[in-house]
């Protein structure tokens, strides 16, 4: 039992997972092409964490992999690649990385992707910290979940854990780190322009088709979370030419480095305001 939630897939895929992996205390969801990440922070006891639940992840650039690392002194889960909704057009399924998470241990969240950029003073590489999100991709992400005394409704209103924005920017010089609203399209198209003009108006910086399963999820089970979306290509309509994910993975893994150092300076930020709190 996950507090009020009773989540039989995810609490069997984590004693599968052994000693190894109990016991965490956060976790990482490397979206498309940013697994580099895990190799710069020591992964260790590399698993197929979603051959556990029988699910595989189709995309290119997710290996569906799972490890472990040390940072700063935290027990960090690193998932390499996520299942998207538009593979099994499973909200669920989509956030099984965050609820497997929860069924270790973990109570801080960051998630991790490729997305297009739409705000004007957004540029390739950027990496947009995400304050807040449009759900635009046809679906609540906990339609249909049953819960035992649980909240009737979830409160999104603050989903994500705007208060560590500043001091991961101000601790990484180096790195072009903005803050902006994510729009969540469902995949696997890319998105139309039309599309794009609509989101802009919404007032969305960035578009993508992950982050907002995973998020809504990790809010009703409790934990604290933080995204990033790495800026890989204009979004539809903005740029010179056509999108390919070719072209996505080429700029996302470059960013691999940078997607570790996020990671240290949003876990000691974390770290800090807990300690803060007591």
């Amino acid at each position: 039992m996950t507090g009020f939630f009773e989540d039989f897939e995810a609490e069997g895929a984590a004693r599968e997972l052994g000693r190894e992996f109990s016991g965490v205390e956060a976790c990482a969801v490397l979206g498309s092409g940013l697994s580099g990440a895990a190799e710069v922070l020591g992964v260790e006891f590399p698993r197929d964490y979603l051959g556990l639940a029988g699910k595989k992840a189709s995309a290119p650039g997710h290996p569906g992999t799972a490890g472990i690392a040390r940072v700063g002194g935290v027990k960090l889960l690193l998932f390499m690649g996520r299942p998207h909704y538009y593979e099994e057009g499973s909200m669920r399924t989509a956030a099984f990385p965050v609820r497997l998470a929860k069924a270790l241990g973990a109570r801080f969240c960051m998630l991790f992707s490729a997305v297009g950029g739409i705000g004007k003073d957004i540029a390739v590489g950027d990496w947009i910290f995400v304050d807040d999100h449009v759900n635009l991709m046809g679906q609540n992400p906990l339609l249909g979940v049953k819960t035992s005394g649980g909240p009737p409704f979830v409160d999104l209103s603050s989903l994500y854990r705007r208060d560590l924005f500043e001091p991961v920017r101000s601790s990484l010089p180096g790195i072009s780190v903005k803050s902006g609203t994510l729009a969540g399209f469902s995949g696997p198209t890319y998105e139309t322009p039309a599309e794009i003009r609509m989101a802009a108006t919404l007032g969305c910086s960035t578009a993508g088709m992950s982050t907002v399963p995973e998020s809504v999820w990790a809010k009703f089970l409790g934990l604290d979370t933080v995204a990033f979306g790495r800026v890989s290509n204009p979004a539809a309509g903005l740029g010179s030419g056509g999108l390919s994910h070719e072209d996505v993975l080429r700029e996302t893994r470059a960013g691999g480095p940078e997607a570790a150092k996020l990671i240290e300076a949003a876990l000691a930020a974390w770290a800090a305001v807990k300690n803060e709190r007591g």
